[in-house]
């Protein structure tokens, strides 16, 4: 698959000095890169996250919905007169 990426400055020459050094292209050091991340994510080993940790719980869905009184929809919630 080919992408494109958009990086700073800094991370740019970054990625060109190791390539030059490794003697790597910059395409195999992203490679490379992508597949340590996902394999750390596989073995819960996260560290790009901040504080390196799990959140404390897991997302869960919604126990209860909100039920709207009659005649009321969802577009009638969204529409203001301060809109443009």
């Amino acid at each position: 698959m080919a992408t494109n990426l958009r990086l700073s400055d800094d991370l740019t020459e970054k990625l060109r000095a190791e390539s030059e050094r490794s003697g790597r292209s910059q395409q195999d050091l992203i490679r490379r890169a992508l597949e340590a991340m996902f394999a750390a994510d596989a073995a819960e080993e996260r560290p790009w996250r901040v504080g390196g940790r799990a959140p404390r719980w897991a997302y869960q869905a919604p126990q209860r919905r909100l039920k709207l009184s009659g005649g009321v929809t969802t577009l009638d919630l969204l529409e203001r007169d301060d809109r443009l």
